[in-house]
């Protein structure tokens, strides 16, 4: 059923003018499809829990702020469904009832820090699965993309400092801390993958 949807999503973005020339184009959509529909389902609890810790505003920021990056730059997607839930449970958590807690008495220190984080994300997005494989086009068009999306998540988190709108700022520089982390373990994982098939060929 889950396979059904994504395709009849894929002839639909077909049939009003979205070009897939290859085969790995396809694959690409179809990826990214599939992780927009684990955020669903993943939404739905998120946001329950959030709202029992009081945290709801601040957690749709952050989620909001980490699928654009996400879906455009790559990170680490779980094996499994439930390896994904807990991923995003747990980076919530600490993000929204840790993180938050503490840097709210420091946004200045906040907002230079998040700065050298969007730079280290700006320089190494899009991280493209190794067992998803792209095509040369696909990949330049995300990394322009994914850069676009860095520099103006940026640029909004310093707006709202200057607004004097700490909350929703750090909402931001938290997201970009805990997508940095995913981007280092996602090239982490396709490390391992590329010597794994260095190793049997």
């Amino acid at each position: 059923m889950f396979e059904s949807i994504i395709n009849k999503h894929l002839e639909f973005l077909q049939r009003y003018g979205v070009k897939m020339e290859t085969e790995d184009d396809k694959d690409v959509y179809r990826y990214g499809m599939k992780v927009f529909y684990a955020y669903v389902v993943d939404i739905t609890v998120i946001f329950f829990l959030a709202f029992c810790f009081g945290r709801l505003y601040e957690t749709v920021i952050m989620t909001f702020v980490f699928a654009l990056l996400q879906v455009f730059g790559g990170g680490y997607h779980a094996n499994t469904k439930v390896r994904c839930t807990l991923s995003m449970l747990a980076g919530i958590f600490v993000g929204n009832i840790l993180m938050i807690g503490v840097l709210v008495n420091y946004p200045a220190i906040t907002m230079i820090s998040g700065v050298i984080v969007s730079t280290f994300t700006f320089m190494f997005v899009p991280v493209a699965n190794e067992n998803h494989p792209i095509s040369k086009k696909v990949y330049k068009r995300s990394t322009f993309i994914a850069r676009l999306m860095i520099v103006m998540i940026t640029f909004t988190a310093l707006l709202f400092m200057i607004l004097g709108k700490n909350t929703e700022m750090i909402a931001i520089i938290t997201t970009l801390y805990l997508y940095s982390i995913s981007l280092a373990f996602s090239k982490f994982i396709n490390r391992k993958i590329i010597y794994e098939r260095k190793l049997k060929s």
